[in-house]
């Protein structure tokens, strides 16, 4: 079964995106609505415990930063990859947060966050490190069976 409906002004254009808002809202739980991937790819040679310390440490921030469970958030460290910045092979990373949204903080405030915790893990300073923030829809974003 499909539903068509026809907007005729912005005044139902907004109440249908509040009414959408709230519907959202009530199915899925706050865990649910801001579900990060944090996708970090670097230069650097790590061995497994080095790896493992720094997906524990950044899974475990992240999700305290949002004051969201762990079960919600999902990294993926790759090390080893052949990268330069600024014409020199130095440690530097990039990194590429995926989420649902992004809930009430700022991309500057996740930047500082994200490059705080690259530094103290992986020792690699701030301005050798690049962000992409990517907002997916709810539609192109799937788990447990269902997309969002």
């Amino acid at each position: 079964m499909r539903w068509h409906y026809v907007l005729h002004d912005d005044d139902q254009a907004g109440i249908l995106s509040t009414a959408l808002t709230r519907l959202a809202t009530t199915l899925f739980p706050a865990q649910v609505r801001t579900m990060p991937l944090l996708h970090i790819q670097t230069n650097l040679s790590l061995n497994a415990k080095q790896t493992s310390d720094t997906l524990k440490t950044l899974s475990s921030q992240v999700a305290n930063w949002l004051e969201k469970s762990e079960n919600f958030v999902q990294i993926i460290l790759q090390p080893q990859q052949p990268m330069t910045f600024a014409g020199t092979e130095q440690p530097t990373a990039y990194i590429r947060w995926e989420s649902l949204g992004f809930g009430q903080r700022s991309f500057e405030e996740l930047s500082q966050l994200l490059c705080r915790l690259i530094q103290q893990c992986l020792d690699i300073p701030s301005e050798r490190i690049f962000i992409r923030f990517c907002e997916v829809a709810r539609s192109q974003w799937g788990w447990d069976n269902h997309t969002l």
